[in-house]
């Protein structure tokens, strides 16, 4: 874990580091089908026991801010209340963003808060030019985030799911310039 990794804090959020005692929480909402089926196949499912220990440990912990930016999307009032993840990754001044959100928590504006402010940060403080983007076409919550910020939809591609009757992927840009653009207006 970088020494400064940044906590960010929005109208109702705080975006922290990721901790292994959100292990619990991670699991258990790992365990809902609709929040995973939109997921990358790469996700094994039925999600098995100790599963998001080892991702946690090993990937999000080991990876901070090596490439990887991932932040525990928490409560403002609570930050021990863990509402899911929102992570960058960033290759060369081209970032791409992942997010899931649990159930409980959905239809309530939470993501595109905590999409807001990682864009925020990642333009201002890592140097990014543009993201690269990507969901299912059926995960229409996550197009909408996507519109909604000025991102472009640049066009749909063959991918896989945990869900494997879903088989194509919306693809969006969205750049510096008309994210700056839309916080202008």
């Amino acid at each position: 874990m970088p020494k400064n990794f940044p906590t960010l804090e929005t109208k109702r959020l705080t975006l922290r580091d990721i901790r292994e005692s959100d292990t619990d929480a991670y699991q258990a909402f790992f365990q809902d089908y609709d929040l995973v089926r939109f997921l990358n196949a790469n996700i094994p499912w039925p999600y098995p026991d100790g599963a998001a220990l080892s991702w946690i440990r090993d990937h999000l912990i080991a990876k901070q801010g090596k490439g990887l930016w991932a932040w525990a999307i928490c409560s403002k009032e609570n930050t021990d209340t863990f509402m899911g993840v929102i992570e960058i990754q960033i290759n060369d001044k081209v970032g791409s963003r992942g997010f899931w959100l649990g159930r409980p928590y959905w239809g309530k504006g939470f993501m595109s808060e905590a999409a807001d402010a990682v864009l925020d940060y990642a333009f201002a403080n890592l140097n990014v030019d543009k993201f690269l983007l990507e969901n299912a076409v059926e995960n229409t919550a996550s197009s909408k985030i996507k519109a909604k910020q000025g991102a472009k939809l640049l066009g749909i591609k063959d991918s896989a799911f945990v869900d494997k009757a879903i088989t194509k992927s919306e693809n969006w840009e969205l750049t510096k310039d008309s994210w700056l653009a839309r916080k202008k207006s």
